[in-house]
């Protein structure tokens, strides 16, 4: 990202499916963010309950059925109210610059 950048200006978007395992380092590559949408794909681990302990600053989704990655990004899409989305893999982690 830019130096001058707000990341008021972004939300991420992150799609999960038994994801849990991932949540802590999820959670620290997140909290910087003001604006997150964590959706959940009708997971049977206990992600949605991660989300809500690690990440409480999330609007969290949980959808009861996997309906796919582009279906769930797409729902998550329409919550987004932030000029940018930057559409993020549970298992990616965002690092600042050195």
């Amino acid at each position: 990202m830019k130096p001058n950048t707000s990341f008021d200006e972004v939300t991420i978007v992150c799609v999960t499916y038994n994801s849990s395992t991932l949540m802590e380092t999820m959670a620290s590559t997140l909290a910087p963010f003001p604006h997150v949408v964590i959706i959940d794909n009708g997971s049977s681990d206990d992600s949605t309950a991660s989300i809500a302990q690690l990440i409480p600053h999330a609007r969290a989704i949980s959808r009861s059925t996997n309906a796919g990655y582009g279906a769930a990004n797409n729902q998550a899409m329409a919550a987004v109210q932030t000029p940018f989305a930057l559409l993020l893999n549970p298992d990616c982690f965002i690092a600042p610059e050195d």
